[in-house]
């Protein structure tokens, strides 16, 4: 299986925080040292990227076939 036929289409994004706190976002963007993202309530919402648990956010979005990559 490759990457282009297991990923789908993301509906939404899960975020999820040190704080085991998992935010649904529609999309997301890293400036600097900073994650934006949009709720599906359509705020902006801004966060340091080290509040990110990045390994289980990539787990928890490839565990429903959605890609989800941070630096």
């Amino acid at each position: 299986v490759t990457p282009q036929t297991y990923y789908r289409a993301a509906d939404y994004y899960l975020i999820a925080f040190n704080d085991h706190i998992i935010r649904a976002a529609l999309s997301y963007t890293v400036d600097g040292d900073q994650i934006r993202y949009t709720t599906r309530e359509h705020e902006e919402k801004t966060a340091p990227l080290s509040s990110v648990d990045v390994r289980f956010s990539e787990q928890i979005n490839r565990d429903r076939r959605v890609e989800f990559r941070l630096p």
